[in-house]
């Protein structure tokens, strides 16, 4: 809400005003780190009152986003809730980094491909986030049992006595979860979980150029010739689309 309010003051008008000929989105991720910071990114996007697919004025540019950005974090103020270190009243830093997201790789800024890859890396579904707490509890007591022959090195997934996982390690674990649900393990490689997630995505209704940066490509020509068998009709997604409409 202040962003919003920073944002029409700077371009000179109401925020009802404002809200009429620009449509403001974000993305937010917060790194928390073992020296007491947290690093804070957000992506700030502008468009059109539509949404997406609609052009914003000339004048809901990234200097706009800079004039108003800057204002606006120095009023965020946080307070702590009390313990018995008291409360503390969390303000912004003095490192603010704003840069835009290009898509040009020959322009300043910050490309799509970094941007997004670095958002996924931190903003993980919540069961993800369950199974991973899980998964560490499940390790400690792995730890435990193997004693002294557990080699220590940091890895989230390892072997049973710490050690790095092989190509060997994976196979094998995989075919016995794949067997545990009642699939033939034989038709089954850890492989088939990328085409199971574009599959999931696709269904759901995810833009193509989103799930082509969710599996790493460049473009989404790539993943439409890999995965084509995954992707739903781009026909199919229409007809839907106006059987909701004169429904």
């Amino acid at each position: 809400m202040g962003m919003r309010r920073t944002l029409a003051g700077e371009a000179g008008m109401t925020r009802t005003a404002f809200a009429k000929q620009v449509r403001v989105s974000f993305a937010k991720v917060a790194e928390y780190q073992r020296r007491g910071l947290v690093h804070f990114h957000a992506v700030i996007r502008l468009d059109g009152p539509e949404g997406s697919t609609d052009v914003p004025p000339s004048w809901a540019d990234h200097n706009l986003l800079v004039r108003a950005i800057a204002p606006a974090v120095r009023r965020v103020t946080v307070r702590t809730p009390a313990s018995g270190l008291g409360r503390w009243d969390l303000t912004w830093g003095d490192q603010l980094d704003i840069r835009p997201i290009v898509v040009d790789q020959g322009a300043d800024g910050l490309s799509e491909r970094a941007v997004a890859s670095y958002i996924a890396k931190l903003a993980l579904p919540r069961r993800c986030v369950e199974a991973l707490r899980e998964h560490r509890t499940q390790q400690a007591r792995e730890r435990e049992t193997a004693g002294a022959r557990w080699k220590e090195n940091n890895l989230v997934f390892a072997s049973l006595v710490g050690t790095p996982l092989d190509s060997h390690n994976v196979r094998r674990a995989f075919r016995k979860i794949v067997k545990d649900a009642g699939l033939p393990a034989k038709d089954w490689t850890p492989r088939e979980m990328r085409h199971s997630l574009v599959s999931l995505l696709s269904d759901s209704g995810v833009p193509l150029e989103d799930i082509a940066r969710l599996v790493g490509h460049s473009g989404t020509a790539v993943t439409e010739a890999v995965y084509r068998k995954q992707i739903r009709p781009v026909l199919l997604g229409g007809a839907e689309a106006m059987d909701r409409i004169f429904r």
